[in-house]
């Protein structure tokens, strides 16, 4: 029995160094914000995002619905406006919102999308 659990904890053992090998390997880019305070007096946030596209077609990105802390659903995605994607050349891509806190871009092949809004605070 003894034996059996030491080959069973190896295995285990084993798996664990593979796969945190292959997350080693793998090198995810960052999303990159930046956050503009043009807008005190009307309460607006200037958001810009940097979001790597790994060559997908499209990437869907969302907001959460809850606040930590908080036990109740809330509505951040209402809170903005002025939602514009483009490329590092400044072309406009192609958003729809299949649902009201998700936005699905069509990236037209490119390394990274740019994603402006105004929000709320």
């Amino acid at each position: 029995m003894i034996k059996h659990l030491k080959q069973v904890s190896w295995l285990l053992l084993l798996v664990c160094l593979l796969a945190s090998q292959a997350f080693a390997q793998e090198k995810l880019e960052p999303v990159v914000y930046r956050l503009q305070f043009q807008q005190r007096a009307q309460n607006r946030l200037i958001v810009e995002c940097k979001f790597p596209t790994d060559k997908h077609s499209t990437i869907e990105l969302m907001m959460p619905i809850w606040s930590p802390g908080f036990y109740r659903l809330e509505n951040h995605a209402g809170r903005i406006d002025q939602f514009v994607v483009r490329t590092a050349a400044g072309k406009p891509l192609v958003v729809d919102q299949p649902q009201k806190n998700r936005w699905r871009i069509q990236t037209n092949g490119n390394d990274h999308v740019y994603v402006t809004y105004r929000l709320l605070c």
